[in-house]
C-alpha cells in the first residue's frame, strides 16, 4: 500500500493537527507531574506531539520533493535542507535534531519517559507549533494557497 500526499491528504493531516493543537496547548500548561500521574493525559500528550512532529516531517519531505531539493538521508537532514534553502527560518536550526529525538523518544521509550522529558518537551510547544505553521504555509502555497 502506498501513501500519496495529494491535496486531500494534506487537508486531512492539517485538519487533524488543528484539533491536536488545542489539546497540545491545554496539556502543555499542566505540570509535568500532573501529566505523568494520569495515564490518559500522558497518552494524549504523547499522541499529540508525535502527530504534530510527524506532520512536520511528512510535510518537509513533500516540500523537498516538490522543490527538487535533493534526497535527504533522514528526517533531520530533511529539516536542515529546508533551513538551507531558506524555506524554514534559521531560528529553528538548533531544534531540528531535537524534534526527531522527541518523536523517537515518545514512540520508542514507552514507560521510561520521565518528568524531565515531559517538562523539556512542553517548554518547546510554541517552537514546535511555529515550525509546523511555517512548513504548512509553504505546503499550502505549493498546493495553490487554499
Amino acid at each position: 500500500m502506498s501513501f500519496i500526499l495529494d491535496r486531500e491528504a494534506i487537508d486531512a493531516i492539517s485538519n487533524n493537527i488543528e484539533e491536536v493543537l488545542g489539546v497540545i496547548k491545554e496539556i502543555s500548561d499542566m505540570s509535568p507531574e500532573m501529566i505523568m500521574s494520569h495515564k490518559e493525559i500522558l497518552a494524549a500528550f504523547k499522541y499529540c506531539f508525535i502527530a504534530i512532529i510527524q506532520a512536520i516531517l511528512t510535510f518537509s519531505n513533500y516540500i523537498i520533493v516538490k522543490k527538487n531539493l535533493g534526497i535527504p538521508k533522514d528526517y533531520r537532514e530533511s529539516l536542515t535542507t529546508l533551513i538551507d534553502a531558506g524555506i524554514l527560518s534559521s531560528d529553528f536550526e538548533g531544534i531540528v535534531g531535537e524534534l526527531v529525538a522527541i518523536r523517537e523518544s515518545l514512540l520508542y521509550r514507552g514507560v521510561s519517559i520521565t518528568i524531565t522529558d515531559i517538562k523539556n518537551i512542553s517548554e518547546k510547544t510554541n517552537t514546535i507549533i511555529s515550525i509546523y505553521r511555517e512548513i504548512l504555509g509553504t505546503v499550502k502555497n505549493i498546493c495553490g494557497g487554499k
